[in-house]
């Protein structure tokens, strides 16, 4: 199990908060950044690939200007993205860059 004890992380199989709740989003093993751990971090990623498909679609069939067009999916693609950083970074592990083990 991994337990988060304020800078010290331990593995072993099972993800989860030292109060019992399974972590949503594991470090990557090199660089930086999340995976999905837990059924609740895959329908999370799932939202936002769903959003940010349902937005280009929404966008391309209105008949916008191409620079229009990147005036409203561009926000949009943005809010989305830091709403998912910032649940990564409330149910996941800690961020930092890793190489590896």
């Amino acid at each position: 199990m991994t337990y988060i004890d304020h800078s010290f992380v331990f593995r072993q199989q099972l993800h989860v908060y030292p109060f019992g709740m399974p972590l949503w989003f594991t470090a990557k093993t090199y660089g930086y950044g999340w995976t999905p751990a837990a059924w609740q971090g895959w329908v999370v990623l799932a939202l936002y690939v769903a959003l940010s498909f349902g937005t280009f679609v929404a966008v391309e069939s209105y008949s916008l200007s191409e620079k229009e067009s990147v005036i409203v999916f561009a926000p949009l693609m943005l809010l989305y993205t830091v709403v998912l950083l910032f649940i990564c970074a409330r149910t996941g592990e800690k961020a930092r860059w890793r190489w590896g083990k």
